[in-house]
């Protein structure tokens, strides 16, 4: 029986690098293909209620589709939005699957607590979504902690296998693994270590801050040239960046907050 996998992000786990990948550069001798349904762009967003694309039509229509694909692959979806799907769409997604002949299997990529905060925490000061004005680091963590609930959100899932890449272990490797895993295999001298999504320096976390407070009527045209010019910088000259700085950013999260999930996590979960 082929099956249809799930991936349910998270951000800043290489999940727009994996996503990109996958929608692009899958061979055609691949055992896995990309699920052709339910995309905006290379993302399978129509598949999450709480993508505000969503509709309802549409996602029936998907999953009625799903009884139609070529049971001699198995395919991939995948969608950052997922993790954080009612439970009456997963419900639904969940039982096309299974009463199409499938096997389901969900995968989620996670990773250290303090690094993914400050990685979240850069991602919302580039895009400026996300994040209130002069927002701390500690304030943003204490504000959208509760929503990295692992346990909380693979509960939804039950029924189908679960497994869980930990990100930090195969950080080097991070798609290659994901890629194996799902047996995928990717076209001859596509780049997989392309940059889809770059990121700040945490040397320019005040610089940004001030900018937002000091520039509250900054046009959002204005405020993308400037983010642009701080990743050109970041990009180009990370070699010269105040590790010292990152460090002590890590090290306060770690301090204030106590990552209790991993423990739970290995014990009931299959961990790559």
């Amino acid at each position: 029986m082929k099956k249809i996998f799930i991936h349910i992000g998270i951000g800043k786990t290489a999940t727009s690098a994996i996503q990109g990948l996958c929608y692009e550069g899958i061979s055609e001798d691949s055992r896995t293909k990309y699920f052709p349904l339910g995309l905006i762009g290379d993302v399978h967003n129509l598949l999450s209620d709480i993508h505000p694309k969503f509709e309802d039509k549409t996602f029936r229509d998907v999953i009625c589709g799903i009884k139609d694909l070529d049971k001699s692959f198995n395919y991939f979806i995948s969608s950052e939005f997922l993790a954080y799907a009612s439970t009456d769409v997963i419900n639904s997604l969940k039982g096309a699957i299974i009463d199409a002949g499938f096997e389901l299997e969900v995968l989620l990529v996670i990773r250290n607590f303090s690094d993914l905060m400050l990685s979240t925490y850069l991602q919302a000061l580039k895009t400026g979504f996300g994040l209130n004005k002069g927002e701390s680091i500690i304030d943003y963590c204490n504000r959208v902690k509760g929503d990295l609930n692992y346990l909380k959100m693979l509960s939804k899932w039950e029924g189908g296998a679960i497994t869980i890449i930990d990100y930090d272990a195969n950080k080097k490797n991070i798609i290659n693994v994901v890629l194996d895993h799902l047996k995928i295999t990717i076209k001859p001298n596509v780049n997989l270590k392309k940059q889809v999504n770059l990121s700040l320096l945490c040397d320019f976390i005040p610089l940004i801050r001030r900018f937002d407070l000091m520039s509250p009527e900054a046009q959002p045209l204005e405020r993308k040239a400037f983010i642009n010019k701080l990743l050109d910088i970041s990009k180009d000259y990370s070699r010269f960046a105040d590790n010292s700085f990152h460090k002590q950013c890590i090290q306060k999260i770690t301090d204030e907050m106590q990552d209790t999930q991993y423990p739970q996590l290995k014990l009931q979960y299959n961990f790559i």
